[in-house]
């Protein structure tokens, strides 16, 4: 995610006051931030380059469209109340405003979830609710951080499913009424109540019921453009035990973070690694991609990976894995 901070005043002029706007209607730190991402990383997938080493590629799974579809999504709920409310809310109404309402793409989100509800990993009210902008953003710092970029990715998601679940057709028009009625600096918590006429600790309770209730969903191929990322740039970059460290768990996470199943192999493979890092980010990465709580059983992630569809080709000639010719016959 990108926060947003307050825009250089240009030379020779006055600093302005607020937040400063372009001219394409965005707030001009937002899309700052769109321009630095896309013109380092280009689309998804695409290489950046090491400070460290200019000529060792670093792979990530990059998206910018919708990159650009959630700054939006940001911008409008800022427009719409007129201030930024708590990061649950934006974050979640943008992430939602940045997807398509495809069954795919709900079933990959819930995924990530369920996990956390079956580990007792999700947070709780006061670290969910109650958090403030500048203490996720040191969060968002800390990217060799295991714990912190857990955090962030579970926050991100949760937001997401959160919203999504009050934006259910039999909630749905009671959110839009609470978004309208909210104010700027007062508690959100009682807003809320009167709604709903149960409390936000209420609704987590709720949302992880209606989450299991509801299938784990059919694992789909990748876009084109995010399967041509992960077989020809991303997994040979994370198999890579010469590539640093840093940028290997960044690859992983973004696998964990999309959600598609293309690549599972080597995330399983990767819990045999020597770096205790690597086997904590890949076993989260398959927990997300999954939505199994399994632990580094190598033998139930196998497993798993043989019974999924045969779209999700492996990527390497593993042993003890079936390969695409044997689970389609």
């Amino acid at each position: 995610m990108i926060f947003r901070v307050p825009a250089r005043a240009p030379a020779k002029r006055e600093p302005s006051s607020g937040w400063a706007k372009s001219s394409s209607g965005f707030p001009a730190s937002a899309r700052a931030c769109r321009c630095s991402k896309m013109n380092s990383r280009g689309r998804a997938g695409a290489s950046r380059i090491s400070s460290e080493n200019p000529l060792k590629p670093i792979h990530r799974l990059i998206q910018p469209d919708r990159l650009l579809r959630v700054l939006c999504g940001y911008y409008f709920v800022e427009q719409h109340l007129g201030f930024f409310p708590p990061p649950w809310l934006y974050m979640g109404v943008g992430n939602l405003l940045a997807d398509n309402p495809t069954q795919e793409a709900s079933a990959r989100l819930r995924r990530k979830m369920l996990p956390a509800i079956a580990k007792g990993t999700v947070l709780e009210p006061a670290q969910f609710f109650d958090v403030k902008i500048r203490a996720l953003a040191r969060r968002f710092k800390r990217s060799n951080d295991l714990k912190s970029i857990q955090y962030i990715s579970q926050f991100t998601a949760q937001a997401y499913s959160v919203v999504q679940f009050l934006c259910e057709k039999n909630r749905r028009a009671t959110f839009l009424a609470f978004l309208k009625d909210l104010k700027k600096k007062e508690p959100l918590g009682p807003v809320f109540t009167s709604h709903f006429g149960y409390d936000l600790g209420q609704l987590l309770l709720d949302w992880q019921k209606w989450v299991v209730s509801q299938e784990p969903g059919k694992h789909s191929p990748p876009p084109a453009d995010v399967k041509d990322a992960l077989l020809n740039r991303v997994i040979p970059f994370i198999n890579d035990p010469e590539a640093p460290t840093k940028e290997r768990i960044q690859a992983i996470r973004d696998m964990g973070n999309l959600g598609y199943a293309l690549g599972a192999d080597s995330l399983i493979e990767l819990l045999n690694d020597s770096d205790p890092t690597i086997r904590a980010i890949s076993l989260w990465s398959l927990q997300s991609i999954s939505g199994m709580a399994y632990g580094e059983d190598g033998g139930l992630w196998r497993n798993w990976w043989d019974n999924l569809p045969a779209d999700a080709e492996p990527t390497l000639p593993l042993p003890g894995f079936r390969s695409t010719q044997a689970r389609l016959s």
